[in-house]
């Protein structure tokens, strides 16, 4: 027996020296070790994962618009909703009542070819159109005309108005009539066609462009919306 062991001596030497020559294996270090997220942010791979509402790298800069809804267009800055014109409330959610209506421009596009009667505008020419507006419910010249007059129209003429514009209509919810007319000086100007409107009837939305019309004349209207 103790020559077996003595047999043996080497082989153990032999491999205890081989295995106190391995080396332990190497562990990565935690790239999340020395990294704080803050507000319930939670790291990984070295990086900060923010929740809702928070940013920056440990997750500690707060958005003050997060969960601020802000309607018709607006936008909120700093936790608080900026609106657009026309538009108030926290949220910006109430439509506000103007309390002018200014009109920067007007587009004929269509106008009554002939009189009632069916007989021309002029006996050989076409009509000489001019605008006007003016409150009350019935057409005259005693307010705004229009600073341009269209000459011997041919039919189908689109007339853009644009001389003596703006022109602002102070009792938004009065009536206005806007008519056209023909130039007949040093007669009596002919009423060609017009209509009676009040403009917060057409404030929904605050368009920029209105579009009025009868059955013969029609107008696109550009305006902005005072409050």
């Amino acid at each position: 027996m103790k020559n077996l062991f003595l047999a043996l001596l080497p082989l153990l030497f032999v491999a205890t020296v081989f295995s106190s020559c391995q080396k332990d294996p190497v562990t990565a270090p935690d790239p999340c070790a020395n990294i704080s997220c803050f507000n319930g942010g939670v790291c990984q791979n070295g990086t900060c994962d923010c929740p809702p509402g928070f940013s920056g790298a440990q997750c500690q800069i707060a958005d003050p618009c997060h969960n601020i809804t802000c309607l018709n267009g607006g936008t909120c800055v700093n936790g608080n909703c900026d609106c657009p014109p026309g538009y108030g409330g926290s949220d910006c959610g109430t439509a506000l009542t103007p309390v002018s209506m200014t009109i920067t421009s007007v587009t004929v596009t269509n106008y009554p070819a002939t009189k009632p009667s069916g007989s021309g505008w002029d006996l050989t020419t076409g009509p000489d159109c001019f605008l006007t507006i003016n409150s009350g419910t019935s057409a005259n010249q005693n307010s705004f005309v229009s600073g341009y007059t269209y000459n011997n129209v041919a039919a189908g003429t689109q007339m853009p108005f644009n001389t003596g514009f703006p022109i602002s209509l102070t009792s938004p919810n009065s009536d206005y009539v806007l008519a056209i007319w023909d130039n007949d000086a040093p007669d009596a100007d002919d009423y060609m066609d017009g209509f009676r409107f009040i403009p917060n009837n057409y404030s929904s939305g605050f368009p920029s462009t209105l579009s009025l019309s009868t059955a013969t004349f029609a107008v696109t209207i550009d305006v902005t919306w005072n409050f």
